[in-house]
């Protein structure tokens, strides 16, 4: 599989490439999350995690996001 890395400002630019595709963030605080992306916001997304519990996240706290190309 390849994994892909975007900056947060690539993966701004690409949100509507990755709903409902499971993606990896890592937040500035370099805490990090794995789910679905469930709802694109004006500056936030909401992302769906293994337990199917849904958080969402401001956009300007995201640091870099990794997906898997062939998922």
């Amino acid at each position: 599989s390849i994994q892909v890395r975007l900056s947060q400002d690539q993966f701004q630019k690409r949100l509507s490439e990755f709903l409902g595709k499971n993606i990896n963030i890592v937040f500035n605080d370099n805490t990090s999350s794995f789910g679905n992306l469930e709802k694109i916001g004006t500056n936030n997304i909401t992302l769906r995690n293994m337990r199917l519990g849904s958080k969402t996240h401001l956009v300007n706290d995201i640091n870099e996001v990794y997906f898997d190309k062939n998922a």
